[in-house]
């Protein structure tokens, strides 16, 4: 086996999965929010007219409330899957540490806690994200393992990051 090109040590406790949860629902998907506020404005709208037309204090009314509603029952079930994650997970994968080894055409997951090893070639790679905290590498569209931006060596970060951009091309995005 050649010698990696970038190897990043790295952890997922129970607070970044938290915030994993969160980017995933909301901002993977740039369409998702957009969609649900236009969807709520429509649905404000059609409830909001009369005989006379339209009602536009009503219609201001019934999109808050839609939209206090849509959004308190993302974060209800978004906090859900959390609470019910954490408390049935039995791997003891939150806190444990573990390795990424990045080559020239596939990468290697170190689990520490599980005792194990998956390699993974880019090109079945579904998608890697980017966000402010995370580097978000989905194997499919719902498996993913996270690499925390801390984690990674601010000396060499920019160049793993270019690197990313030009191995996985469109697969590649920043959200």
């Amino acid at each position: 086996m050649s010698k990696p090109l970038y190897t990043i040590r790295t952890t997922m406790d129970t607070e970044d999965y938290h915030h994993f949860l969160y980017v995933s629902i909301l901002r993977r998907n740039k369409k998702f929010v957009p969609t649900l506020v236009g969807v709520s404005a429509i649905l404000a709208l059609l409830f909001s007219f009369s005989s006379a037309g339209p009602n536009w204090i009503r219609f201001g009314i019934i999109w808050a409330v839609t939209l206090i509603v849509v959004f308190g029952l993302i974060i209800f079930l978004v906090e859900r899957r959390y609470k019910k994650r954490i408390k049935t997970d039995q791997s003891g994968s939150f806190g444990a540490w573990g390795d990424i080894e990045f080559y020239s055409d596939y990468l290697v997951v170190k689990n520490e806690a599980m005792k194990a090893q998956s390699r993974f070639d880019y090109t079945k790679l579904f998608e890697v994200l980017l966000s402010d905290a995370f580097v978000i590498l989905y194997f499919d569209a719902g498996t993913a393992t996270l690499i925390r931006k801390r984690d990674i060596p601010q000396e060499w970060r920019p160049e793993f990051i270019d690197f990313l951009k030009k191995t996985f091309g469109k697969k590649f995005r920043k959200i």
